[in-house]
């Protein structure tokens, strides 16, 4: 809720309605209230309260765009009511509802329809493109695959993107070819964060890590620079995938790449099956200490985007995928 007050085109963030100037004058001004519903008592044609206007979507949206929990739940209530299923039993098999659902032409338009109208945001008529690859719509969001994750990952980038936030950033597999750059980045990491000798990964191990199908390595890419990645492994018990090292280098941290590295993580969850996704806040930020200010950083980026205190270990952070009991 914002209160404003308009004065010859120049916009202040007050609440009278009438003020005395230094010299004595009275003035008048106008005052009104922005809210979810709009403006209310305003001149709606004036440029100045069209731009405030305009600025509080960006703020409602940018506000929306932090809680992935909720965003799960309103698209989770969207295929319930258009299945015509309580939320229930949608959220028993949401995955698999999406995936038989995909490739249905009234499903994607009623779908894309509801999104639009919910999130108040605007989605190509392609959006439910189900793509295996990085591939990037013209909008600039990853396209999303047919599960869960996927919808909520294009949802959330498409809130952040008209909120102001544009992501030069691209998130895609390692190979062989991105090797070099991948051990340069772990290294620097476990430098900075004192990896025990005993614990650094050798050469071979990260040619495994790129190889093998029981891990996986992710990079990020800002303005034609790797600038972070994120590694996965499968957990003991085979149901959890693990995030075992997430890094961004310091002069690009606070443009969204840590948490975009997140969420692409949480989609290859979905897509190879895990039921959890975990990971140790202080095991890899260089801290036995959740005062430590890099735990804490890290520990609030997990929360916000879905993940909380594991029931299976006290020291993991995780987040179900899909829906809890799905």
């Amino acid at each position: 809720m914002y209160q404003w007050e308009g004065r010859r085109g120049n916009i202040a963030r007050r609440g009278a309605k009438n003020r005395r100037e230094a010299n004595g004058k009275r003035v008048c001004t106008t005052s009104f209230t922005i809210n979810i519903s709009g403006i209310k008592s305003c001149q709606q044609t004036h440029s100045a309260w069209i731009n405030i206007l305009r600025r509080a979507r960006q703020l409602e949206h940018d506000d929306t765009a932090r809680d992935r929990a909720d965003i799960r739940v309103r698209v989770l209530d969207i295929v319930a009511g258009i299945f015509g299923m309580t939320i229930e039993a949608a959220s028993a098999n949401i995955n698999q509802v999406l995936s038989s659902a995909i490739g249905d032409s009234a499903f994607e338009q009623d779908f894309r329809l509801a999104l639009m109208k919910d999130f108040d945001i605007e989605l190509n008529p392609d959006f439910a493109k189900d793509s295996k690859g990085p591939a990037e719509s013209t909008r600039g969001h990853i396209a999303t695959r047919s599960h869960i994750e996927g919808m909520v990952l294009l949802v959330q980038r498409e809130l952040e993107i008209e909120a102001g936030r544009n992501y030069p950033i691209r998130v895609l597999p390692a190979g062989e070819a991105q090797i070099q750059i991948v051990r340069a980045l772990l290294r620097e990491f476990e430098e900075k964060i004192g990896v025990p000798p005993a614990e650094i990964l050798q050469d071979e191990n990260l040619n495994e890590y790129v190889s093998s199908n029981e891990h996986r390595v992710l990079i990020a890419t800002y303005i034609r620079q790797t600038q972070g990645f994120i590694m996965l492994t499968l957990d003991s018990d085979g149901n959890a995938l693990r995030l075992e090292r997430l890094y961004v280098k310091p002069e690009a941290r606070g443009k969204g790449i840590g948490p975009l590295l997140v969420r692409r993580a949480l989609e290859v969850s979905a897509e190879q099956g895990s039921k959890r996704v975990v990971m140790n806040p202080l095991k890899f930020s260089g801290s036995a200490s959740g005062d430590d200010p890099d735990a804490r950083r890290l520990v609030h980026l997990l929360e916000r985007e879905g993940f909380s205190k594991s029931k299976h270990s006290i020291l993991d952070y995780e987040y179900v995928v899909g829906w809890p009991g799905g």
